[in-house]
């Protein structure tokens, strides 16, 4: 779904929030794709001693990000849930069943719901930051006494 403007830049609000629907859904398949993926970087850069995985300590961080967005984004999918669940069923017994009833939500329960969704975000971004500050002091960058194909060559080796 792309959003595309109507003529006059106008569009019917109900379009809007479709949109805004299927943005923030792809975004949440993304933020668990990448998330994964980070954790995936962190395990490629340990190393095995006497047995036993070692996780270098400038990973710890960016692994701890990558895991509270993965934790972030379960809570943000099982708090809507929950709110949601019980909104319904409460406005459902008060209404008699009947679904075609305009109730207003506080905003307490959409904003709960948007901390989560925005937490994980959050995480995602700050673990590959870390991550990124972690593999650039890696590389290795050729010193002003050192012609340039000299550097490359201690590379290959």
């Amino acid at each position: 779904m792309i959003l595309v403007l109507e003529e006059n830049n106008y569009m019917l609000l109900e379009k809007y929030k479709q949109d805004y629907y299927y943005f923030s859904g792809e975004v949440s398949k993304l933020v668990n794709q990448f998330a994964l993926a980070g954790i995936a970087v962190v395990w490629i850069f340990k190393s095995d001693k006497s047995g036993t995985p070692l996780i270098p300590h400038g990973l710890l961080t960016p692994l701890v990000c990558f895991v509270l967005s993965l934790g972030f984004a379960l809570l943000h999918y099982f708090i809507a849930s929950i709110i949601w669940g019980i909104f319904y069923r409460f406005y459902e017994r008060k209404n008699k069943g009947n679904p075609n009833v305009d109730v207003k939500a506080k905003k307490i329960l959409p904003n709960t719901i948007w901390f989560f969704y925005m937490a994980k975000v959050v995480a995602l971004i700050a673990g590959f930051v870390f991550l990124s500050i972690f593999i650039f002091d890696k590389i290795e960058y050729p010193t002003k006494d050192v012609p340039i194909n000299q550097s490359v060559n201690q590379c290959r080796k």
